[in-house]
C-alpha cells in the first residue's frame, strides 16, 4: 500500500474541488465583466436580485404587521368548534370502550349487546374527523 492509499481524505478531495469550482467561476466571472453582453446580463441580474429583496423584505413587513393584529372570529370560531368536536370525540370513544369492556367481560351478553358500544365508538371517530375537518376549513390550520 502507498502512502496515498493509507491517508485518503476526502474532506480534503472535496475542498479540492471546491477551490477549483472557484476558480473556474472566478474565471467565468472575468470574462462577463470583460464583454459588453455580459456586463449587461451581470447587471440585469443584480437588478433582479434586488427587487427579489425589496419583495422579501416587504413581504416581512407585511408578516410582522399581521402578525401583531387579533385573529378574525372565523379562526376563534373553528378553533372553538374543534376543541368541542375534540371534547366531544373523546367522551364517546371512552364511553364506547367502557361498554365494550362491560360486554367482554359479561359472559352471558347477547348479541345485542355489542351494537351501543359500536355506534358511540363510530360517532366518536365521526366526531374527531368532522372537528379536524372544521378547524382545517374556518381556521385555516
Amino acid at each position: 500500500m502507498s502512502n496515498a492509499q493509507v491517508f485518503h481524505d476526502p474532506l480534503r478531495e472535496d475542498l479540492d474541488y471546491l477551490i477549483d469550482r472557484s476558480r473556474q467561476h472566478d474565471r467565468e466571472l472575468k470574462e462577463l465583466r470583460g464583454n459588453e453582453e455580459g456586463r449587461r446580463q451581470l447587471e440585469y441580474l443584480q437588478g433582479r436580485a434586488q427587487q427579489h429583496e425589496d419583495k422579501v423584505g416587504r413581504l416581512s413587513e407585511d408578516v410582522s404587521v399581521l402578525a401583531g393584529q387579533p385573529r378574525p372570529w372565523v379562526v376563534r370560531l373553528g378553533n372553538m368548534l374543534y376543541r368541542a368536536g375534540a371534547g366531544l370525540a373523546a367522551i364517546l370513544l371512552a364511553g364506547g370502550i367502557w361498554l365494550f369492556t362491560d360486554v367482554i367481560a359479561d359472559a352471558n351478553a347477547d348479541g345485542s349487546a355489542w351494537l351501543l358500544p359500536t355506534i358511540l365508538i363510530a360517532v366518536g371517530v365521526v366526531t374527531a374527523l368532522t372537528a379536524s375537518a372544521l378547524r382545517y376549513l374556518l381556521a385555516g390550520e
